[in-house]
This record gives structure tokens, sequence and C-alpha cells, in this order.
């Protein structure tokens, strides 16, 4: 088989797998850190990559070097890939951890009508480090230690990256309780989004973190408000099937009934699943 039917075999067999009511875990990750829409970028099979964005896939998780799959596309050679990743708005201002940002390695490789594209949609040519707080690092990293001293120093919690991505928000998409736990005590708002209109309970929804969760809503959080696909953090629980998630979201007044822009309200989002649980709310 070539590439191409390889990817097309993979994204056929992704497909199927999510039609016939399989667990689709897009975030999970391999020893490097690497996500499946990162992997299928890094190959080059761009019918995979259709398939993963097609399914919702988070575009700007970072593997353990801090590439992203934009990043990894360009760096295998896969413009083709970058460009349909930054249609479907990927994040175009992230570094890896060497520093380097998505229009710099396409400028490096030459691809001219991508460096273009990723201008166009805001690309920052002097991107430096310091998009990403200290304190967000720390969250990120989920070092415990650090972000209590820095807050304590007075680090403000509610400074946003270049994403509009928070260290609470980053925090929660990632898993790291007790570093929410820490910023909310330290005064960090649950409410602020990032640029595509997700609050740290849509992350921790999505990736079934009911404790960070819990938390989260007890500090404030609206667990009904809406992402720029229109969906609710109910939404994305239902969707995955975190039954545990969706029964702390209903127990803080989570409405069941908000549509997302497709029209699907999360107890249909649970019936394309199957969950006989999740259907009972």
């Amino acid at each position: 088989l070539n590439s191409n039917e390889i990817s097309i075999k993979a994204a056929n067999a992704l497909t199927k797998a999510i039609a016939q009511g399989s667990p689709f875990w897009p975030y999970q990750r391999d020893s490097q850190g690497n996500t499946p829409l990162i992997l299928a970028a890094e190959h080059g099979y761009i019918n995979a990559v259709e398939a993963l964005i097609a399914h919702k896939a988070h575009l700007d998780r970072r593997n353990n070097d801090g590439s992203t799959a934009l990043m990894a596309a360009i760096a295998n050679g896969y413009p083709n890939i970058a460009t349909l990743l930054v249609e479907a708005e990927a994040s175009v201002n992230r570094l890896n951890n060497n520093g380097e940002s998505a229009v710099r390695m396409a400028q490096d490789k030459g691809y001219t009508k991508l460096v273009e594209l990723l201008k166009f949609k805001g690309a920052n040519l002097e991107l430096k480090f310091e998009s990403d707080s200290p304190l967000y690092v720390a969250a990120m990293a989920d070092n415990i230690q650090l972000v209590s001293e820095l807050l304590d120093k007075g680090a403000n919690p509610n400074i946003p990256n270049n994403d509009g991505m928070t260290p609470l928000y980053i925090a929660a998409m990632e898993g790291h309780t007790q570093t929410v736990v820490e910023l909310l005590n330290k005064k960090a708002d649950p409410n602020i989004s990032n640029n595509n209109g997700r609050i740290p309970l849509l992350e921790s929804a999505w990736g079934g973190h009911t404790q960070i969760a819990s938390e989260l809503l007890k500090h404030g959080a609206d667990p009904d408000v809406q992402d720029s696909d229109g969906k609710t953090p109910l939404f994305a629980a239902a969707r995955h099937g975190h039954t545990q998630t969706v029964t702390e979201l209903l127990a803080h007044k989570a409405n069941p009934n908000i549509p997302d822009n497709d029209g699907m309200t999360p107890l249909f989002a649970a019936a394309m699943r199957g969950d006989a649980y999740t259907n009972s709310y």
C-alpha cells in the first residue's frame, strides 16, 4: 500500500468505528505525548486528519516536545495537511519547546503559500515564549509547588496567552486537579474562555475530569456556556460517555436541552453513543 491508500484505510476504519458507537478518545496520547491527530499529521495521513477534524479532535494539543499537529505536518513535509488544519482554525500562534512557531517553520521549508495563509490567519512573526506566563507554564507542567510560589508572589492567575488560555484553563484541560484547586483558591476566574469560546469546565468535561469539573462548578463556573460550535460542558461529557461528569453537571442544574450549532442536544449526543445510563437523564 502507498501512503495515500494507508491514509484512506485509516480514515475509513476510524469513521466506521465511531459510527458503530465505539468510544472515540481524541485526547489519548502515546509515550511521547502524541495524540491521534498529531500522529496522522506527522505521517501524512490526510484522510485520517480529515476524519479526526470532522469528529472534533482537539486541534491544538501539544506533545512532549511542545509541537502541535500543525507543527508536525510542517516539520514532516506535509503543507497540504498544515493548510487543512489552519483552515479548520488550528492555532497559528503556538511555540514548541525550541521556541519555533508554525510560520517560522513554514518559512524555513519554503512553503510560501502556507506562510501567506498563516499570516492571513493572524500568525505573529515575532512570537516569543513570553506568550505563556511563568504561571501558565507551571500549571501546564502540574508543578504545584511553583504554582503556589508564583501565586504567593502576586502572579495574576487570569492572564491568558495568545490563544486565550489561562493557567486554570490549561490545568483543567490536562487534568491537573491539585493545580486547579490551588488556582481557584487564589481567585482564578473559571469563566474566562479561550479564543474558541471554551471555558475550563468544558475542557474538563471533554476529558471526563469529574473532580475538576466539580471544583470549577463550586467556584461559580457556568454549566451552560457554549463554545464557538455551540457545545456546552454537558454536551461534551455526554458525547464521550463520561457518566460521572454528566451526573455532576446535572446536579448543578446544567440544561440538557441546549442545542449546538448543528442542532444536536446533549441527549442526542448520548443517543449516538448508545449509552443507556446517559440517555436516562
